[in-house]
């Protein structure tokens, strides 16, 4: 049972990420929207809706309405490659793969750096006082 639980958030995102896709390009397709309108659209609607969910599930009085907003938030989530996922290939079509390759280094590079830096500061002689 915890098994479907736990998948039931990427379940969603699945579902979410090409849906999402799809209508930024009808928007771009129909020019209801221009490429940076869409761009900012499902990037502020993969942030803020989720972030939302997520609140929300701290209210939740319930398992099941707890797990339904987290897994709709984590899901939602899914937007944001419909927003900056793209940006490669809006950029330079020709390089995206080699430009993805050198952002998604420098973003785990930082990932892997920050507990360190964390560590670092967290442990360092007090100086000052307070």
């Amino acid at each position: 049972k915890s098994g479907i639980f736990s998948a039931l958030p990427y379940i969603v995102v699945a579902l979410v990420i090409p849906s999402g896709g799809i209508i930024a390009d009808f928007w771009r397709r129909s020019n209801i929207l221009s490429t940076t309108a869409v761009r900012k659209i499902m990037n502020s609607l993969g942030q803020i809706v989720p972030a939302l969910f997520l609140v929300g599930s701290g209210y939740a009085t319930n398992e099941a309405v707890a797990i339904a907003l987290l897994s709709i938030s984590v899901g939602l989530v899914g937007l944001t490659y419909a927003g900056f996922n793209v940006n490669h290939l809006d950029i330079a079509p020709r390089f995206a793969g080699t430009l993805m390759g050198i952002t998604n280094t420098a973003g785990t590079i930082s990932g892997i750096a920050a507990p360190y830096v964390a560590g670092a500061i967290a442990s360092a002689p007090k100086t000052a006082s307070v």
